[in-house]
């Protein structure tokens, strides 16, 4: 295990190997044959050759300027109309087609062939097809195009080298992968670079495929690369990782900078392009090394280059190459590591993206941020001298709806694929020489938690029982006597189920009395039997003494009773007295670590959503029985049970919301009349086409003296945003108001996209034209501002623009705000009526406050004949 590794690429198919395919291609069939040869500006028309030969020139400034293709039948006679041709030249463009035996190009006018269309006529492409492919000088062979299509290139200069044609009846198979075989200026990504060497400093740019002359091949300290497509520098789009001296090996990042730096010299490279580029190309590489010349070609990732030999690179070659082309000979090592350890690598497989590149020791394999989970990864070892260590090592997976699977040796998939399963959690271990001298740690990426810590040696990382997607992993092998990783997360390095906190519960039941124990999420009580729930029982497992569980309950008559804690009961027996809502929360060091989630199915609402750490579940103050519940424990962090925020209903509180609109408002009538609890005050507004920020000339008037009656206040800015700048301008309008109050309801935005485009003075809406997305930015961007400076934010739409106008999953999920829905149509209560219902849900989403009318009338209270009328079920 002290031997230097060397990593071999296999070879791909070299003009020798074409040459043997070609000469072995048979007849297309025996009524037709099939010739044809090329005019090059050196050595003028070539030898005609046969169906599937390759004609071709190794001069590297001979170019093709025309080729001749002649179908004939068995008698060798020249068959009219069996196929056109047509060929793009330099300067020129597409010429016109010509017909079988034609001349397709210009021979001896010193232009470059750089493409060619072939296709059947109809009467012969229903029995044949045709494929072709060409050399072109800087990319090698292109992949096979099928009649009818382009092959070659436009608008990147480049000559053609070389020229294959192959008739095949409809029966027999293409000679190869069918691919995009055209390259345009437009389309084709190109690489250029640059290298920064001590004596010369700044080299010129380097085109795809080219090199830097030989004299002067210098120590290579920094690199700047240029991705090109038609005229567009494309950012970000070509990731490199280096081994420099003293610093050691990279991250790979974005190469839309300078890589390296002036003091170390660069010793391996690796590059690979970004996803929108590498489903479709493949970029290929070669270093020249100090004492060792050029190493041979790798691509998409791999290492080019060397390790523990203080050997820099003194020069790189690289192309971008289309898949199913022609690929340079990577015949020999690309990389030779004369290290003391062994070498690891391990590759992700990600769902809807498949298997990843292959990564290093300690790199990220799979994604993050993204919420994409992973589905299996392949580990490998191998020793210095290039020898697999796979039989030394064992993964272990833990997979969705399967639990663990079986053991299995290092090179082989760790999970599963095709059947759309998350990878939960995993287990490595070292066997025999190797784990004697080394222990493995590895790491998880879990969702909104981020990276757990660092585990090693067949224990768990990631996750059990809780149906939780790992997204990533890293893995580092380190020497017995080293220092193991340091973990920069305080969380653990996995979260068993069978071992982490949980819950259990018991339930009395009216008629039934105590039903049997039921532990994390099943359900304790009675559905659809009309039962009402009496009482508790709730306990922990697995606390390992590091706190409790409290929680008390409201019964009919008594209201909100004491606490009880750790197994006894709440509510009573034998009374008959229904149980209606109920609080839960964790105590001491289990309440930092740990959240506590609980819902109440209800007499006439059924499951409603669910609450935390001590919310209120269930009803007060509707006489509604609840009749079961629900309880599950999470560590922090973890995704809750279900999107939802109705958890728990209370006699209705009703409302207005007012602008200077209103006119004067006596807000001393308005409390004595008994029915309004509070009101929404719109605290400002934007102009609808110059867009200067305005304060509503009533706000503070109605803010005071709502306040000043008891009544609880929310406020509202009407925006007309066209940026997120603007947004949070407005928002920060609102929180400059909002500070000087009591103000306990929400903070909302309320955007309302106006369908015409010019106002009846015929100047231009400022929001006209502004899409959906764009609309739902500036939402959030108002949102997480009001959110921020701790008030309670929200979302305000009428039913069919929250369905159609609105991103608002979206919405509801970056900003975590509440909403008002607007629906129009139903009474107006004019007392506190418990049963009094609505027609909710109308736009799909749950609601917090329901405007249900704009033409509620409360008499002699304010200048305006109408007002907006809005329920909520909260108590804010």
């Amino acid at each position: 295990m002290k031997k230097a590794v060397r990593i071999t690429l296999l070879p791909a198919l070299s003009l020798i190997f074409m040459l043997i395919f070609a000469s072995n291609a048979r007849a297309a069939t025996n009524e037709v044959s099939l010739t044809y040869q090329v005019y090059f500006s050196e050595s003028g028309w070539s030898s005609e050759v046969n169906n599937g030969d390759i004609c071709y020139t190794t001069s590297e400034t001979d170019k093709a300027e025309a080729i001749r293709i002649i179908v004939k039948d068995k008698n060798s006679s020249t068959i009219d109309g069996f196929l056109t041709s047509k060929g793009q030249m330099q300067t020129y463009g597409w010429l016109s087609k010509v017909s079988n035996g034609g001349i397709c190009g210009i021979a001896g006018d010193g232009r470059r062939l750089e493409a060619i269309n072939i296709s059947l006529n109809d009467n012969y492409a229903s029995k044949y097809d045709i494929y072709y492919r060409v050399n072109i000088s800087s990319f090698g062979w292109t992949g096979w195009a099928i009649g009818g299509t382009d092959c070659g290139s436009m608008g990147l200069a480049e000559k053609i080298s070389g020229i294959q044609i192959v008739l095949n009846n409809k029966s027999e198979q293409a000679p190869g992968e069918i691919v995009a075989g055209y390259r345009s200026y437009a389309t084709y990504p190109l690489i250029s670079y640059r290298r920064y060497s001590v004596e010369d400093g700044w080299s010129e740019s380097i085109k795809d495929s080219k090199i830097l002359s030989d004299d002067k091949m210098q120590e290579i300290k920094k690199l700047d690369f240029d991705l090109v497509v038609g005229t567009e520098h494309v950012e970000n789009n070509l990731l490199v990782k280096t081994f420099e001296s003293g610093i050691g090996w990279s991250e790979f990042y974005a190469a839309s900078g300078e890589v390296g730096c002036e003091e170390k010299n660069i010793q391996t490279i690796a590059l690979k392009l970004s996803d929108e580029y590498s489903a479709k190309y493949d970029i290929y590489y070669r270093v020249y090394v100090k004492d060792m010349g050029w190493l041979s070609w790798t691509k998409n990732g791999e290492y080019a280059g060397t390790s523990g030999m203080s050997k820099p690179i003194l020069n790189l070659q690289v192309k971008i190459i289309e898949k199913g082309a022609e690929t340079p000979e990577t015949k020999g090592d690309a990389y030779v590591n004369e290290g003391c350890e062994p070498i690891i690598s391990y590759s992700a497989h990600v769902a809807g993206c498949g298997w990843l590149h292959c990564v290093g020791d300690g790199d990220v394999a799979g994604t993050t941020g993204k919420s994409i989970r992973m589905e299996a990864f392949i580990l490998n070892i191998q020793s210095d001298s290039g020898e697999s260590l796979n039989e030394m090592v064992e993964c272990k997976a833990h997979v969705a709806s399967n639990g663990w699977l079986g053991n299995v040796k290092g090179g082989n998939v760790t999970g599963t694929t095709g059947q759309s399963k998350r990878l939960e959690g995993f287990q490595i271990s070292l066997k025999g020489e190797l784990a004697e001298e080394y222990s493995i740690y590895y790491r998880a990426y879990i969702g909104k938690m981020g990276w757990l810590s660092w585990t090693c040696d067949g224990k768990t990382a990631g996750t059990t029982g809780y149906a939780t997607a790992i997204e990533a992993i890293q893995i580092k092998l380190i020497p017995k006597n080293e220092n193991p990783p340091v973990s920069d997360s305080s969380l653990p390095a996995c979260y068993e189920k069978s071992k982490d906190l949980s819950v259990k519960y018991q339930a009395h039941v009216g008629t039934y009395g105590w039903l049997g124990q039921v532990t994390e999420g099943k359900t304790a009580g009675t559905t659809g039997q009309s039962k009402r729930l009496e009482a508790l029982k709730i306990n922990l497992v697995n606390d390992n003494g590091e706190g409790g569980i409290t929680y008390r309950s409201h019964l009919a008559s008594y209201g909100w009773i004491g606490w009880s804690s750790n197994g006894n009961m709440t509510g009573t027996t034998g009374q008959a007295r229904r149980m209606e809502a109920i609080e839960i929360k964790l105590t001491g060091e289990l309440a930092k670590k740990y959240d506590i989630y609980y819902r109440i199915h209800s007499q006439t609402y059924g499951w409603l959503g669910w609450a935390c750490n001590g919310e209120k579940a269930g009803t007060t103050g509707l006489s509604k029985r609840a009749e079961a519940i629900e309880i599950k424990i999470l560590p922090k962090g973890f995704t809750p049970p279900e999107y939802t925020r109705t958890c728990y209903v209370s006699y209705q509180n009703i409302g207005i919301d007012v602008s200077s609109h209103n006119g004067k408002i006596n807000w001393g009538k308005i409390k004595s009349g008994g029915v309004v609890d509070f009101a929404m005050i719109r605290c400002g507004y934007r102009g609808y086409t110059k867009g200067t920020i305005v304060t509503d000339s009533t706000c503070e008037y109605n803010i005071k003296n709502a306040l000043a009656n008891g009544l609880k206040v929310g406020l509202y800015f009407y925006s007309t945003a066209t940026s997120e700048a603007e947004a949070i301008e407005e928002a920060l309008k609102t929180i400059e108001i909002a500070k000087k109050y009591r103000i306990t309801y929400p903070i909302v935005y309320d955007y309302e996209y106006i369908d015409v485009q010019y106002d009846s003075q015929g100047t231009l809406y400022r929001t006209w034209g502004t899409t959906k997305t764009q609309r739902s930015n500036y939402a959030i961007a108002f949102l997480k501002t009001i959110k921020k400076a701790g008030y309670r934010s929200m979302m305000y739409g009428c039913s069919y623009d929250l369905k159609n106008k609105w991103e608002t999953d979206r919405i509801l999920k970056e900003t975590g705000c509440e909403l008002w829905e607007a629906n129009y149509g139903s009474n107006v209560p004019t007392t506190k009526i418990n049963t009094y219902t609505i027609n909710k849900n109308m736009s799909g989403y749950e609601y917090d406050i329901y405007q249900f009318t704009s033409s509620g009338i409360i008499l002699d209270a304010m200048d305006s004949a109408y007002v907006d009328v809005n329920v909520t079920f909260k108590n804010y």
